[in-house]
């Protein structure tokens, strides 16, 4: 949906190319979730716990941050309620309106923000490796992990997908003075709306924000060209026939710390892997770009091409996406106390 694909590269865009939007926040998304991106949203396959998989997770400290992004919105009041409407709502006496002013326009309303992070790629990318390599795990070339997640008490997110809608609700408390909609213990009542708004409120712990990597493979090293799982796997096919690999034949090279404190990409590491009768192979962590995000849904199931390799999906830009736009008009953001993703929590197993 073109309304989707305006959310995922706004919020790409304000969060610095870090995170994508969960839109429907009530599907929950975890640090170690596994599987592919399909029309905008990410599908659950597994978390890697489930698969025999321990890793720590570092969650920041509660807070009351706020986090309220809106393009081409406008909430305004709309005076006070007849005695007939303030009845059936329950006492409410104020009308807002809330004008969507094109395809794509939407309010993204967080509040009691927490990041909760995945606490050691490294290690984590290491034993997935040893696991696929061994066929101890099922893996596609479409899978993306998730690495971190921003956390939510009460989130509201709605999106236009027409071109131009409204929405009159009343409220307990007024928005246009807390400048959200989720603040404190406003109450909301919708009354009607128009045209076709896609609209998603959630309390209690969610999940609207989360960051995806990529599995990469490259043979001969770091340096190598990209390589896709299902060209892997006609590979080991091809020169083990009889036999598959053995957990003694799978050896990380632990060069791959060095070379990881060199590049201080925490974020994306490295494994090195030497493999019986096969040679060096790396395995990389990526972070997912929105023409990647957002080109998922046109690939074919395997994420490749005819020949298995991996093709545009790994270079930053393609032809055929459309890259995030310059001049993306931002009517309001406001971040209040926003923490940042790098600061130290508590660690949890």
């Amino acid at each position: 949906m073109k309304s989707i694909k305006s959310l995922q590269k706004n919020i790409y865009k304000i969060t610095s190319g870090h995170f994508f939007a969960n839109w429907l926040p009530d599907e929950r998304i975890n640090v170690g979730d596994f599987g592919p991106i399909k029309d905008g949203k990410f599908i659950y396959s597994a978390n890697l716990k489930d698969r025999d998989l321990e890793f720590s997770t570092q969650t920041n400290s509660a807070s009351n941050s706020t986090f309220r992004y809106q393009m081409k919105t406008k909430i305004e009041s709309a005076g006070k309620l007849s005695a007939d409407l303030q009845e059936i709502l329950g006492g409410f006496k104020s009308q807002f309106n809330i004008s969507f002013g094109s395809l794509g326009s939407f309010i993204f309303d967080l509040e009691g923000i927490r990041n909760k992070r995945l606490k050691d790629r490294q290690a984590l990318l290491e034993e997935l490796g040893k696991k696929i390599w061994l066929k101890q795990i099922k893996w596609e070339d479409d899978f993306v992990v998730i690495t971190e997640v921003k956390m939510a008490k009460k989130s509201q997110v709605m999106v236009c997908d027409s071109n131009k809608a409204s929405l009159s609700f009343a409220c307990s408390g007024n928005p246009l003075e807390h400048g959200s909609l989720v603040k404190g213990n406003m109450d909301i009542k919708y009354i009607n709306q128009s045209d076709s708004i896609i609209e998603a409120p959630s309390e209690g712990q969610n999940s609207p924000m989360f960051h995806p990597v990529r599995l990469v493979f490259t043979p001969g090293g770091p340096g190598g060209s990209p390589i896709s799982y299902k060209q892997l796997k006609a590979r080991l096919k091809s020169l083990l026939p009889d036999q598959g690999l053995k957990p003694e034949d799978v050896v990380i090279d632990p060069s791959n710390y060095v070379d990881n404190l060199q590049s201080n990409d925490e974020d994306n590491p490295s494994a090195i892997f030497h493999i019986k009768n096969l040679g060096i192979y790396a395995l990389h962590f990526r972070s997912l770009t929105i023409e990647e995000f957002l080109k998922e849904h046109e690939e074919d199931d395997s994420g490749s091409n005819s020949d298995g390799t991996m093709g545009n999906l790994l270079r930053e830009t393609t032809d055929e996406v459309e890259s995030v736009p310059e001049d993306i008009v931002e009517e309001e953001v406001q971040i209040e106390h926003y923490q940042v993703r790098t600061n130290a929590g508590e660690a949890q197993g």
